[in-house]
C-alpha cells in the first residue's frame, strides 16, 4: 500500500496538528508532513522550514511521495531495527539512466497530478532527454541544464513556439525537481525572465466586442469578463454551481472536471448577468450552462473570440485568459484588494495576482484626478 505524505498545521496556542487544508495561514504557521518510516514503521514528522502556503506545503508532500515510491518494499516485519541512524538517500546508481528516471516520475505524477500538468511534464522532460541523452543519473550535472536552456532556444521556429522566457523558467523548475525526487539536491540553476506586462482588454475594447456579439457569444463573453474564470473552468460550468439566492457562481471539483490545483472556490456574481442566466436557464436542457448544440463542452470558445475580434475590428493579442487580467484590473481599480483577488482568481501566490493587474495608463483621466488629489494640498 502507498506510503501516504500529507500536510499538517500545528495549531495556534497548542501542540496538536490539524491536516491542512487549502487556506490561507498568517505568516508563522508552522507547516508538516506526516508519512511512515519504511524500515520501522514509525510515524514521522517531518518540518517545512521556509513553507508559507499551503501549495508550497502540498508540492513539498508531492515531492516526498515520490521520492517514498521510489523506495522498494520494506523489510519483513520481523527484521531487525538497525541502530545507526537511517542513511542519506543514496546517489544514483550508474546503471540508473536518465530515460528510466523519467518513466518513473512520470508514472508517479499521473497518479498524483492533473492531466494538464502532466502534459506540460511528458513535453519538458522529453526535451530534458533529447537535450541530453540516455545519461546515467549521477552524470547529470549543471552543465545539462544550461544546454537544455540552448536546446530550447535553437529549436525550429515552429517548436520554438510557446518557449518564452519564463515558459523555460518554469520547465528548468521541473527539471529540477525531477533530480530532486532522484537524490540529487545540489543541481540548480537561477533563470532570468522578465515578466510579461499584463495585457487586459480596456473598457472600451469590451464594449467593442460585446456590440457585435450575438446573444449566445454575448452571455457567454459576459461571463468570463465578470468572473475572471479559466477557460476550463467555463467549459464545464454546470447549472448546479450557480446560486441564484446567494448570488454566486461555485467552482468545484465534479466527476469529469478537477479545477487547477484542486482549488475551489466562490465567485461573486453581478446582478444583469444572474438575471440573464436565469432566462437562459429557462431554456436549458443539459447539466452544462454554456454547451454545444449537441449538450457535449463547448472548447470552441477560443475560436469564436476570435471571430468576434474580428468583426469588432480588435487588434493585437486575443485570447480568452486576457479576460482573467482584464478581471483582475477592473476589480482592482474598484479598489478591491489583492489578497480577495488571489481567492478570487484561484492563485497560490499574492505575485502571481499583481502580475496581472495592468498599470494605470500615466496620462488617463483617472490618473489626473489621483495626482491632483494627492498633491493638491502642497499647493
Amino acid at each position: 500500500m502507498a506510503n501516504t505524505v500529507t500536510p499538517y498545521v500545528r495549531e495556534h496556542g497548542s501542540r496538536k496538528y490539524v491536516p491542512a487544508t487549502n487556506a490561507h495561514y498568517p505568516l508563522g504557521t508552522l507547516f508538516v508532513i506526516r508519512y511512515k518510516d519504511r524500515q520501522t514503521g514509525k510515524r514521522i514528522w517531518q518540518n517545512l522550514p521556509g513553507i508559507t502556503t499551503f501549495g508550497e506545503a502540498k508540492n513539498a508532500a508531492l515531492l516526498k511521495q515520490i521520492e517514498l515510491l521510489r523506495v522498494t518494499s520494506p523489510p519483513p516485519r520481523h527484521a531487525p531495527i538497525p541502530v545507526a541512524p537511517a542513511p542519506e538517500p543514496a546517489a544514483p546508481a550508474e546503471k540508473d539512466t536518465l530515460g528510466q528516471a523519467i518513466d518513473l516520475y512520470l508514472a508517479n505524477a499521473r497518479k498524483l497530478r492533473r492531466k494538464g500538468t502532466v502534459v506540460m511534464y511528458e513535453l519538458t522532460l522529453h526535451q530534458f532527454y533529447k537535450s541530453c541523452g540516455g545519461k546515467p543519473l549521477a552524470a547529470i550535472s549543471k552543465q545539462d541544464l544550461v544546454d537544455v536552456i540552448d536546446y530550447l532556444k535553437k529549436l525550429p521556429f515552429w517548436k520554438r513556439v510557446g518557449n518564452s522566457d519564463s515558459t523555460i523558467k518554469n520547465k528548468i523548475v521541473i527539471v529540477t525537481s525531477l533530480l530532486r525526487a532522484n537524490g540529487i539536491l545540489n543541481l540548480k540553476l537561477r533563470v532570468s525572465a522578465t515578466p510579461a506586462p499584463a495585457l487586459s482588454f480596456h473598457p472600451e475594447m469590451l464594449k467593442k466586442l460585446l456590440a457585435v456579439a450575438g446573444p449566445e457569444e454575448r452571455i457567454l463573453y459576459q461571463f468570463f469578463i465578470s468572473t475572471g474564470c479559466r477557460e476550463a473552468e467555463v467549459v464545464h460550468a454546470r447549472w448546479d454551481a450557480l446560486d441564484f439566492t446567494d448570488r454566486c457562481f461555485r467552482i468545484r471539483k465534479t466527476d469529469v472536471f478537477d479545477p487547477k490545483d484542486y482549488q475551489c472556490r466562490t465567485l461573486p456574481l453581478p446582478d444583469f448577468l444572474l438575471s440573464e442566466l436565469k432566462k437562459r436557464l429557462l431554456n436549458s436542457t443539459g447539466p452544462l450552462i454554456f454547451p454545444r448544440q449537441d449538450g457535449k463542452p463547448n472548447h470552441d470558445m477560443r475560436y469564436k473570440l476570435k471571430v468576434l475580434a474580428r468583426k469588432a475590428g480588435l487588434t493585437g493579442k486575443i485570447g480568452l485568459h486576457r479576460f482573467r487580467k482584464s478581471y483582475a484590473t477592473l476589480q482592482s481599480r474598484q479598489g478591491l484588494d489583492v489578497k480577495t483577488l488571489r481567492d478570487r482568481l484561484g492563485h497560490s501566490e499574492i505575485s502571481t495576482t499583481a502580475a496581472y493587474i495592468e498599470s494605470e495608463d500615466a496620462l488617463s483621466e483617472r490618473s489626473r484626478r489621483a495626482v491632483n488629489d494627492t498633491f493638491s494640498v502642497f499647493a
